[in-house]
């Protein structure tokens, strides 16, 4: 498989920009959120996803569609996204009862 010998002796630029990503969030303790899927990786998880994919254009990864964060930012960052989510649920349901309590009764036949 040329595509693994490439990946051990470094011939992969795409690999290479991913691996300094994945050893950038290992060397400080920290996880990887890739803006483009919303998701989250452990800087392992990272590099064995196959949907995540660095760009590699003129030498420059694209590397700002990855942020690496500590655990405890990206926790909290998943707390405020739940925050936003039952505010949301809150404001629709809300809404919803209001609409349901001003719309007659249909006879269902």
């Amino acid at each position: 498989m040329e595509s693994d010998w490439k990946k051990r002796m470094g011939g992969d630029s795409e690999y290479n920009a991913k691996r300094a990503i994945a050893k950038d969030a290992y060397n400080a303790g920290c996880i990887i959120y890739s803006t483009g899927s919303g998701k989250w990786y452990t800087p392992e998880e990272f590099m064995n996803t196959e949907s995540e994919k660095v760009s590699i254009h003129r030498g420059k990864d694209d590397g700002r569609k990855f942020t690496i964060m500590t655990i405890k930012a990206g926790v909290q960052k998943k707390l405020e996204a739940l925050k936003y989510a039952e505010a949301d649920l809150q404001n629709f349901m809300g809404r919803m009862l209001a609409y349901s309590e001003i719309v007659p009764t249909r006879n269902k036949k």
